[in-house]
């Protein structure tokens, strides 16, 4: 910034997940805008990014609303692209003067030279960033791991105190401690995919359920349907009355352990039948 003689001076990091920019370093009158945003595809940023080259704009906030609405004004923007040889550039490096006119191409060599300092400097940045998440990542595997397998002595060593309790020879013990091993093997190997899967599965249905309960089931109001009786009554006709035509007849036969087996017959329904 004191080279070119500007008044504002920033770097624009590209973050391909959210497709935006964020401001970094910022110097001069803008500093206030430390860490804010602005969009790929509509930005100044943006273009030099696809240009590939360095841009002079005046005047961007007449383009692009988001400049007018932060009360920012800008009479002539230089950027330069942060880019390294055999990759694709990470950001911009971008000047901002007091008025029209003031930049030329010296200005435009001096701010490319720069941004390949700069552009070694935050891709070495990045790289040790990478290399602590990934650090961390290790570790915490290394945790679990070592969590999982004292489990699996603890568990071992349950298992063989249980089976030499019940256990009369040592080739008894052999056999019994053997097949309890195969089987927890087998329990948390045969189909790792399959029991996560069924876990994730009833895991989402209980979520579900709680989200939308099954609707309350209403009593319903109004009058009831009667039983056999009121058919001959001239009554709706009910799921309990038994079939009345032809000479149909239904035996039942009820058990009474004092008295003996008895039989009734029941006719058309038009009366009771014979004891």
């Amino acid at each position: 910034m004191e080279i070119c003689q500007a008044h504002s001076a920033g770097i624009s990091i590209f973050e391909p997940d959210a497709g935006q920019f964020r401001w970094h370093a910022l110097a001069g009158e803008l500093a206030t805008f430390e860490g804010a945003t602005t969009p790929r595809n509509f930005s100044p940023c943006g273009v030099c990014l696809d240009l590939a080259e360095p841009i002079l704009m005046e005047h961007p906030e007449r383009a692009y609303d988001w400049i007018r609405d932060a009360g920012i004004t800008v009479p002539e923007v230089l950027l330069v692209p942060l880019t390294m040889k055999g990759t694709d550039a990470i950001g911009t490096l971008w000047l901002v003067a007091a008025g029209r006119g003031h930049f030329n191409k010296e200005h435009a060599r001096v701010m490319a030279e720069l941004s390949a300092f700069a552009g070694m400097a935050l891709r070495t940045v990045q790289t040790e960033q990478r290399l602590k998440l990934a650090l961390q990542q290790q570790e915490t595997l290394m945790r679990e791991m070592s969590h999982r397998i004292k489990n699996l002595f603890s568990v071992a060593d349950s298992m063989v105190r249980m089976t030499a309790r019940n256990a009369a020879t040592k080739e008894e013990l052999a056999e019994t401690l053997s097949g309890r091993l195969h089987a927890l093997a087998q329990a948390n190997w045969s189909d790792p995919p399959f029991l996560w899967h069924r876990c994730r599965r009833r895991r989402e249905l209980l979520r579900s359920r709680r989200a939308h309960p099954p609707p309350a089931r209403k009593t319903p109001v109004g009058p009831q349907r009667s039983g056999p009786r009121d058919r001959r009554a001239g009554g709706e006709p009910s799921r309990f009355d038994f079939p009345r035509t032809g000479d149909q007849r239904l035996e039942v036969r009820c058990l009474e352990p004092r008295r003996g087996p008895r039989d009734r017959h029941l006719g058309d329904g038009s009366g009771p039948g014979p004891d």
